[in-house]
């Protein structure tokens, strides 16, 4: 097994931060094949060191769950693999995550934002199926400014391909001379839906960002980076 950095190796199997995992690590808490570990960066193999916290052997969980929140960036396709794509998703994240994970619904290539990922099968989909309800809040720069009448059209459901959306959540940002800025929210995941839904109204979407899924906010997180969910975020959504 390829080697890795002792307080990466502590905070995943212990379930720490890495800024925890750094201060037992200080605090000689922490021992590799019975010896303190005197300077960092230090580096170990899981399948043949030995690593213990207060005394105790911290063991690898081959079977441990992943979940990882990511800024989408444009252009990237929502798949692990594709050998007509000159950009997949899993380029962001497989030179630091060995497990296979995979993505918890999908955005187009067009599209930006939060993703989740995961290898947890149960979790993702609660978070997809329909009758949980969970939400996701896009904003979506359009042509024009939507007029009171559509936006209710929205917030009531219209028709795409003969079958009714759910309810939605719209709310109007910002009116600019030849574009709007609108926040969508919806609890569906049809292919290409809210694109759609403002298209059946005559609108075209000029770009497209999800920010919010259930109560996780994309935040701070930069264009292309991920990070790791916390127990709360993870429970959040069962």
């Amino acid at each position: 097994m390829e080697k890795v950095r002792l307080n990466k190796f502590v905070a995943e199997n212990a379930e720490v931060s890495r800024r925890r995992a750094d201060e037992l690590i200080e605090k000689k808490r922490v021992t590799v094949n019975n010896k303190v570990v005197e300077k960092m960066p230090f580096f170990v193999d899981p399948e043949i060191d030995v690593v213990k916290l207060n005394g105790e052997v911290i063991n690898v969980d081959k079977d441990k769950k992943i979940y990882i929140a990511l800024n989408k960036p444009l252009g990237y396709v929502t798949t692990l693999k594709d050998k007509y794509a000159k950009n997949i998703i899993s380029d962001l994240y497989d030179y630091k995550i060995k497990k296979r994970i995979y993505p918890v619904g999908r955005l187009d290539a067009n599209t930006t934002g939060l993703l989740l990922l995961t290898n947890d099968g149960q979790w993702s989909n609660g978070i997809m199926h329909p009758k949980n309800e969970i939400y996701k809040e896009y904003i979506a720069k359009l042509d024009k400014a939507p007029n009171k009448n559509d936006l209710n059209k929205l917030r009531n459901g219209v028709y795409l391909d003969g079958v009714k959306t759910a309810p939605s959540i719209v709310k109007v940002l910002n009116v600019y001379d030849d574009s709007s800025l609108v926040s969508i929210s919806i609890c569906e995941g049809r292919n290409h839906q809210v694109r759609n839904m403002f298209k059946v109204l005559g609108y075209k979407v000029l770009m497209l960002k999800r920010v919010k899924i259930g109560t996780l906010e994309l935040g701070a997180l930069k264009v292309g980076e991920f990070r790791r969910l916390s127990k709360e975020e993870v429970e959040s959504f069962r």
